[in-house]
Formats: structure tokens, sequence, C-alpha cells
């Protein structure tokens, strides 16, 4: 189950590409201003970020900035920086279905075919986009 962190880091990492080349500050701060959130936030999606590879923060100045570049990282990449390491899906397993019921015993086996291939062709789609397309749509409606 994803919650929001991806398309804030999907937000962050665009901020980091464009706020580089224009010169502005990519401290935590500044990135929460925009996304509209608590800098808190940001910081924890800065440090699984960092643990990916994909940023590296810079101590003492207050800037990240990013690892490669934009045209380098693929949605995928960031996705999978974010996700949580309990969660192998996007979608989420109901937890103890009946297994006296011919149907809950059953369920997870039924059901776990089309979810693998969902969240396989996601992330199929997601490694076909780069931060750079984000960037460039940004970039575009400005």
């Amino acid at each position: 189950y994803m919650n929001t962190k991806f398309s804030v880091a999907l937000h962050v990492m665009t901020i980091l590409q464009l706020y580089e080349c224009k010169g502005y500050p990519t401290n935590s701060e500044n990135i929460a201003h925009s996304v509209n959130t608590n800098a808190v936030v940001i910081r924890r999606i800065i440090s699984s970020l960092k643990k990916a590879g994909l940023v590296e923060v810079h101590s003492g100045v207050g800037r990240t900035t990013l690892t490669r570049c934009s045209k380098d990282i693929s949605l995928l990449d960031i996705y999978m920086a974010v996700k949580p390491d309990s969660c192998d899906w996007v979608f989420n397993l109901h937890k103890n279905p009946n297994t006296t019921c011919c149907i809950g015993a059953h369920i997870f086996e039924a059901i776990t075919p089309p979810l693998q291939d969902a969240q396989k062709a996601l992330e199929d789609k997601l490694s076909t986009y780069s931060l750079q397309d984000i960037v460039k749509t940004v970039i575009e409606m400005e």
C-alpha cells in the first residue's frame, strides 16, 4: 500500500533539479514550502532518497543535490526508494481470512497472480519515465 510518499518524493526530486538550475536553496524548509508540508516530512523523504543513492546531502550548507542527471533517474528508482520496507506491493492483502470458509481458504492463491501482474505492470511503466520527463513538463507549464 503506497501512501503519499511517492508523489512527495517526485515533487522533492523535481525541486532539487529545478532549484539547483536556478540557484535557489535546496534545504528542507524551502522544499517543504513548495510541497506545503512540514520540513520533517521532507527530511524523512530525503533520508530515503539518500539511502537509495539518489541524492546527496551537503551538511552545514543545508543543500541537497541529485547524485546523477535527472534523465538517468527513473520514476521506478524513486518509487523503490520511498516504498515502505514492509510493503512489497501497492496492494496490501487483508489479514487473516477465515480459512474454514471455502473462499477465505483460497482467496490469497486466487488474487495473488493478478495483483503480481498489476505490480509488475506498474513497475515496468514507471521504469519508462525519468525524472527529466517530470521536470520538462513542469517547465513547459510555468
